[in-house]
């Protein structure tokens, strides 16, 4: 494979889980899974149920049983039901083979940490099943959902780094998760444990902390840690909600991990693309964050300062500190009037008003809205207060008489400099 970005999402839970909503006693559930992955562009999947590896060990099975049923159809061309369920089964290999699908456990240490641990697919289950034992699980327990290991955070970091395996912090910012529920040194070691591969995370303020823990030369890590979001599925409609992009030379296991231990190369939570895009417009010095798509004050006020202050972007769904969040909204066709028609009778303006409107797709289908603003050849003013505004550091400020005079006397030099210009020219071709 020619080395590119791909949608991963290792944390999916399966029929096997108890806490999954989708249907629990059919085996279609499980190619409807994978099905649904692929058709959401995922292309590496983990299989990850509460302390059990049985849902991956039920996909294997599945996929054995349409391997030997195939084997034993193909002869018979003269059936056509034999030839529509040959049919029927080719279409299902086909989703097998779209994906690399991992086997992985959503693991419930003896403090109540769930930590995602990823095997190589080429172990044996039974040596999964061997290592939930040792970690002191009844793998015949009823409740093996709800059972707690004997193993704490760091004894399963020490234990699985013998194994070919890694670990990732399933949602840090939970009551569940390494972040918020260990402390201390306690925490600082396992955050800098170099098996801990990746941080599943929903507040982009937890990865602030954590790097600032990290930047302790205590707990410094020898190789860089990833900042993932997986959709921790428990049931079909979820599956593709939440994923991380990954740059991989090869749709296999030690090529994800390469990429793990390279986030800055190969690790991205947007697509690439975009995420390239958004970062340069937030790093734009005429640029103005709005958090909220309701704030329709704030969002005109910005638009009359960029306006005021040659041009610039009003970005919507970043926080002040440039954090990207987005919003829910998404125009139909990319038709945005309805946002229009609620900002557009707030303002006063002497010139002609020019903006154009973008949107991007972020996590979780929420979107970044960008109005681009273009410089007005005259002056606008907020109408509720009759004050002219202008950008300052990333945010609209009431502009100075002085400010305002410089806007006024800048727009009659172009008026001038428009109405001289052709003459200077029709001069320079006598």
């Amino acid at each position: 494979m020619k080395e590119r970005f791909i949608k991963v999402d290792l944390h999916v839970h399966s029929p096997a889980s108890p806490c999954y909503t989708g249907k629990k006693a059919d085996d279609q559930e499980y190619i409807r899974i994978l099905r649904k992955a692929a058709e959401e562009g995922i292309e590496v999947i983990a299989i990850t149920d509460h302390n059990s590896i049985e849902g991956y060990k039920k996909i294997l099975s599945i996929l054995s049983d349409l391997q030997r049923e195939r084997k034993y159809l193909l002869p018979i061309v003269d059936s056509k039901q034999a030839q529509e369920r040959l049919k029927e089964i080719d279409e299902d290999l086909d989703v097998f083979k779209s994906l690399l699908i991992l086997p992985g456990v959503e693991f419930q240490t003896s403090n109540s940490v769930h930590l995602l641990v990823i095997f190589n697919p080429k172990y044996d289950v039974s040596e999964i099943e061997k290592f939930l034992c040792d970690a002191g699980f009844d793998l015949d327990s009823t409740e093996l959902h709800e059972s707690i290991s004997q193993w704490c955070v760091l004894d399963l970091l020490t234990n699985t780094a013998q194994l070919d395996c890694f670990c990732i912090d399933a949602h840090t910012d939970s009551d569940k998760g390494m972040y918020k529920s260990l402390q201390g040194k306690t925490r600082g070691k396992a955050f800098c444990n170099n098996q801990l591969k990746a941080v599943s995370f929903k507040s982009q303020d937890t990865v602030s902390k954590i790097e600032a823990l990290l930047s302790n030369k205590e707990f410094s890590r020898s190789i860089p840690i990833s900042y993932v979001k997986f959709s921790d599925a428990h049931s079909l409609d979820s599956i593709g909600k939440h994923y991380t992009w990954m740059r991989l030379d090869a749709k296999d296991y030690e090529s994800l991990v390469n990429a793990l231990g390279n986030p800055i190369e190969c690790i991205s939570i947007e697509k690439p693309e975009i995420a390239s895009i958004i970062q340069n417009l937030i790093k734009e010095p005429q640029s103005i964050f709005v958090d909220s798509l309701d704030d329709y004050e704030s969002i005109a006020k910005s638009i009359i300062a960029l306006a005021n202050s040659g041009g610039g972007y009003c970005l919507i769904g970043v926080n002040q500190e440039g954090k990207c969040k987005g919003v829910d909204y998404h125009p139909q066709d990319g038709n945005y009037d309805d946002l229009y028609k609620n900002i557009r009778h707030l303002w006063v303006t002497s010139g002609e008003f020019r903006m154009f409107i973008n949107d991007y797709e972020l996590q979780g289908k929420k979107y970044l809205i960008s109005i681009h603003v273009k410089p007005l050849s005259g002056v606008s003013y907020f109408k509720d207060d009759e004050l002219v505004y202008r950008q300052h550091r990333r945010t609209f400020t009431k502009a100075s008489p002085e400010y305002i005079e410089t806007i006024v006397e800048t727009g009659l030099l172009k008026i001038i400099e428009g109405m001289i210009q052709p003459k200077i020219e029709d001069n320079k071709t006598i």
